[in-house]
């Protein structure tokens, strides 16, 4: 059997599987074909934003055409901006014309995010733990007097906001925002300008949340009332700049909280002239020196508030370098 023939095959029965268990049998039993894993790898990672979900393809493939992974590198060409738009567009459709018909379809639905293979995050973790199939999202872990008595101090006390939760991952030239499970906001693009000049020509992913505000206030909003507000309305209020390389793996042990937050300040700062009337702003925060002061600041501005340790490094998922303190 030829390796187009195989991906076919295998294509074909991970799509007419109709439980989980039967598909996960098969990707076992395949789970060394590296080919396969690449395309679940394109297909599944959260992460992967082609920009192509309005693609139309010219092309659908041919009778005796080329297997897909003569063709599987224009995903990684795209992902890190070897491609503007209508260059990624001329290059899918030239693969598609020499690409076999079996696999066009496949290659298709890679672009789209919608490979039509329905597989659930858990089933491609047991065969493949490396392939991330989770929005990346750091959260604090819930105040105890032993977490905190572990820290150094200073630390840095944040306002802890409503609204809704965002990470704005700029990439080259592009600036996309996202939820906290990963879903795309389109709504949000006619800022995207402001964050690629607060980047620096970085690739950044900045962490905050956005909120309705009214003559300087912040006026509680469902986030229904936040993707409804009009331009002038909306502003983000940041807390964290994570490098993008570091946010993609789901860690990134370089770079201790003091200096991501004090880098955040200075990007603001050089970010002036670009953006003139920025949409952005710092979170609330105040140094602290004991638990004391602390709470001072959490009575101060009638909020419940963030500890972070100034060391923690960023990671996915439930951080203790992070607390929230209600008041």
């Amino acid at each position: 059997m030829s390796r187009v023939e195989l991906t076919a095959k295998i294509a074909t029965h991970i799509t007419n599987a109709e439980t989980q268990s039967e598909k996960l049998a098969i990707l076992t039993k395949y789970k060394k074909e590296s080919l396969i894993k690449r395309i679940v790898n394109y297909a599944y990672n959260p992460l992967f934003d082609y920009n192509m979900a309005d693609f139309e393809p010219k092309n659908f493939g041919k009778k005796h055409g080329m297997g897909i992974s003569k063709f599987i590198h224009i995903f990684e060409d795209i992902l890190t901006n070897q491609f503007d738009k209508p260059e990624a567009i001329f290059a899918c459709n030239l693969a598609l014309s020499y690409i076999n018909i079996h696999e066009a379809s496949i290659f298709i639905g890679i672009l789209h995010k919608e490979i039509g293979w329905n597989l659930e995050p858990d089933t491609i973790n047991q065969v493949w733990p490396d392939i991330n199939t989770g929005y990346p999202i750091q959260n604090p872990s819930p105040f105890t007097l032993a977490k905190f008595k572990q820290y150094e101090m200073p630390v840095v006390a944040q306002q802890l906001y409503s609204g809704l939760r965002i990470n704005i991952s700029v990439n080259g030239k592009n600036a996309k925002f996202k939820d906290s499970s990963g879903t795309r906001i389109y709504t949000l693009d006619d800022y995207a300008t402001q964050f690629v000049n607060l980047a620096q020509h970085g690739d950044t992913v900045f962490d905050g949340v956005a909120v309705i505000s009214k003559d300087g206030e912040i006026v509680e909003s469902t986030v229904e009332e936040i993707l409804a507000a009009d331009s002038e309305s909306v502003r983000f209020i940041l807390w964290d700049a994570i490098r993008y390389d570091g946010f993609i793996d789901g860690k990134d042990t370089r770079i201790g909280y003091n200096w991501r937050y004090n880098g955040l300040e200075h990007m603001m700062m050089l970010a002036i002239e670009s953006n003139p009337v920025p949409c952005y702003g710092m979170a609330t925060a105040k140094v602290c020196s004991d638990l004391n002061e602390v709470r001072k600041f959490s009575e101060g501005i009638d909020s419940d508030v963030i500890i972070k340790s100034l060391s923690g490094t960023w990671h996915n998922g439930i951080t203790d370098s992070e607390l929230i303190f209600r008041k």
